[in-house]
């Protein structure tokens, strides 16, 4: 855990809790320019203060207390902790019930037949006149066919 959280007043009142598990090891380094002249310079005093222990002095000075905070195992969560969780699944019930009663409703308007005007009146009227002016040409039809085959057993018995 960063060293910014762990000095704060929040980390030593257990309102952040540090896990004893390290997920992001980070690695400190001094930046310096290529070909730097100072390189082996640094290099040879931090391997110095290695070797001699006072590196380690010195990170044991400045490390920060561990946090000791009340052992919660067990104890049941509140409403507030767990809140946001249900949110999503309730927010995606409700919806699902309003797309759900919205479909039923275009659905069922859907198929009723539109109420009657002069255009729809209009239109059956033509459709009806259409009709009867094809069921004339099929009698014709008929009518020309009966006579034909009238007209090929006259000239068959003759």
């Amino acid at each position: 855990m960063s060293t910014i959280f762990r000095s704060s007043r929040q980390f030593f009142n257990c309102e952040i809790v540090a896990l004893p598990v390290s997920y992001d090891r980070n690695v400190n380094a001094f930046g310096l320019q290529k070909h730097s002249p100072y390189l082996d310079i640094i290099n040879f005093y931090l391997r110095r203060m290695k070797q001699t222990g006072s590196l380690n002095q010195i990170l044991e000075k400045y490390e920060l207390p561990e946090q000791v905070c009340p052992d919660y195992n067990g104890k049941a969560l509140g409403f507030n902790s767990v809140f946001t969780a249900f949110l999503p699944l309730v927010l995606g019930a409700t919806m699902g019930l309003f797309l759900f009663g919205f479909e039923w409703t275009v659905k069922r308007n859907a198929f009723q037949p539109p109420a009657t005007s002069t255009v729809n009146l209009k239109s059956k009227s033509r459709i009806q006149s259409s009709k009867s002016k094809l069921s004339g040409r099929i009698r014709k039809w008929r009518f020309k066919a009966i006579n034909l085959e009238n007209l090929r057993k006259n000239l068959s018995s003759l």
